[in-house]
């Protein structure tokens, strides 16, 4: 008997949120070539991931990503929930911030011989990716997050270019209730409100 792996709260909302980026990018047929649900310290995920992701089958470019960037639980409250009462049950009010973000290759480096024309584009191509990228982060458009758990689109973080990479990101901040309940040795978490 294989025992599935334990999915915390914050994983399955970061694989949610690119998921829902990346169907939207490949609606608009932008798909990224890679998609990664990372864990790091950096506040920026390293630009040189897109650059094995330039071109790839069906037109795509680029390296898709989600960062969770921090969990936290303001506070928890030892009670039971209406309705159901639980034997040493607990809630935990939780918020997780996630970084979604893209890296597309760029040809416009910082060099005396670039084209305005190009850097322009790209800047507008980058700029399309936010935009689309927010729309699919909305709430009405990005249903895969736990029940009763509500997502934030914040504010857009250009970066690059460099390395041949340039993109950005948005900072998402997630809140939910993760229910803690104890039934012996095994803690079996619960994040449907």
């Amino acid at each position: 008997m294989t025992t599935p792996p334990l999915m915390p709260v914050s994983f399955r909302i970061a694989a949610a949120l690119v998921e829902c980026v990346r169907a939207n990018l490949a609606c608009h047929g932008m798909v990224p070539c890679t998609t990664t649900v990372r864990h790091s310290v950096d506040d920026q995920v390293p630009m040189y991931w897109c650059a094995p992701s330039c071109e790839c089958e069906g037109g795509g470019s680029g390296h898709l990503y989600a960062r969770v960037a921090s969990v936290d639980s303001p506070q928890a409250a030892s009670e039971t929930r209406p309705g159901r009462p639980v034997t040493g049950g607990c809630h935990a009010d939780t918020v997780v911030q996630v970084d979604v973000g893209i890296h597309r290759c760029t040809s416009a480096h910082n060099t005396p011989d670039m084209k305005p024309e190009l850097v322009t584009d790209q800047a507008r191509q980058l700029l399309v990716d936010e935009q689309i990228m927010r729309a699919a982060l909305h709430p009405s458009n990005c249903t895969g997050l736990p029940a009763k758990w509500t997502a934030v689109a914040g504010l857009w973080t250009p970066s690059g270019p460099a390395g041949g990479c340039a993109g950005g990101q948005i900072r998402v901040t997630a809140a939910g209730r993760l229910w803690l309940h104890d039934f012996g040795q095994r803690r079996v978490v619960r994040d449907d409100g």
